[in-house]
């Protein structure tokens, strides 16, 4: 059986609940012919007539309706509407007026079996990296900078973002497997562990904060920035200091600077700026925070560098 050139679809055909067979449409008005193919079979033993939507116009669930009923008086059988994706918003309002209807997205409902399906389950979302709000809010709880457990009210006084993205950041940390949700109305989250322990289970989660770094003449004023990279680490553990220092800021306040660095006077020693994706001190602090440190230099292959970051966190107040 063909719909406009092509077979019916698999889902159709391949129920256990249905044996359909080709009906060439006598009987059946051009209206219908135009707008549906057609196949007869039975669902549980029950004969039905099975309108698969060419989708040749655009068909309301009230236009459905209507051809459904005059389908079903034509040929004296249960009339099924059928589509490859039936909207949730459609699905509705044909259960409103009892059409029986079948989608290839899993969306059914064929009251003369009393079935009602809502469609195939979304798969969980693949998570790779934490975004940067679901990020910072863990930093914030490393760092002791936020109550455990968490709620929103804090995560936002804590963030400049939105109850949406707040939101979202709560749902990944539960989907990663670092924190759960507290029973109860409110919305509170703990992490399942903590501490180094906590640290070593987001590692593989973590974003390297530094998105760009470029090379300036002098720390632009008019955007906080702190000491970052090598000069930072040196300052915190044993390392030494780097011959040209390395200072961060976010990068959204950098894109905000009307003049940028490299159209700044020349200084006597230019300096590498790192742009990151957030910025560099927590909230409530006016130093780099020492973990967000550790992910913007954790590439580097330098074996100093690695000791002093191993350092770096063994000083760390878990």
């Amino acid at each position: 059986m063909k719909r406009k050139g092509a077979e019916m679809p698999e889902w159709l055909n391949g129920g256990r609940t249905i044996e359909l067979a080709p009906l060439n449409g006598r009987g059946i008005p051009p209206l219908y012919r135009g707008c549906y193919a057609m196949a007869k079979g039975e669902m549980d033993g029950m004969p039905v007539e099975v309108a698969l939507d060419r989708h040749a116009v655009r068909l309301t669930p009230g236009s459905i309706a209507k051809h459904m009923e005059g389908i079903a008086a034509l040929t004296g059988k249960q009339a099924v509407y059928a589509a490859d994706t039936i909207a949730a918003q459609d699905a509705r309002r044909m259960v409103a007026r009892g059409v029986a209807f079948m989608g290839g997205n899993g969306n059914v409902f064929l009251p003369f079996m009393a079935l009602r399906l809502t469609g195939k389950p979304k798969p969980a979302p693949v998570v790779t990296k934490l975004g940067v709000p679901a990020q910072l809010l863990l930093l914030g709880m490393l760092n002791h900078r936020l109550p455990v457990p968490l709620a929103y009210g804090a995560a936002e006084s804590f963030l400049p973002y939105s109850r949406g993205s707040i939101h979202a950041a709560f749902e990944q940390l539960q989907l990663v497997g670092l924190c759960r949700r507290l029973p109860g109305r409110a919305v509170q989250l703990e992490p399942v562990c903590t501490g180094r322990a906590l640290w070593e289970r987001a590692l593989p989660l973590l974003q390297n904060p530094c998105r760009r770094t470029i090379e300036a003449p002098q720390v632009p004023e008019a955007v906080p920035c702190v000491t970052a990279g090598e000069t930072a680490l040196a300052a915190l553990t044993m390392l030494a200091a780097p011959p040209q220092a390395a200072y961060a800021c976010a990068l959204h306040d950098f894109l905000r600077l009307p003049q940028k660095p490299h159209a700044l006077p020349a200084a006597d020693e230019p300096i590498v700026l790192q742009l990151w994706l957030y910025p560099p001190c927590l909230p409530g602090t006016d130093g780099i925070d020492a973990l967000s440190l550790y992910l913007s230099l954790r590439h580097l292959s330098d074996e100093r560098v690695q000791q002093a970051l191993e350092q770096l966190l063994d000083d760390f107040p878990w």
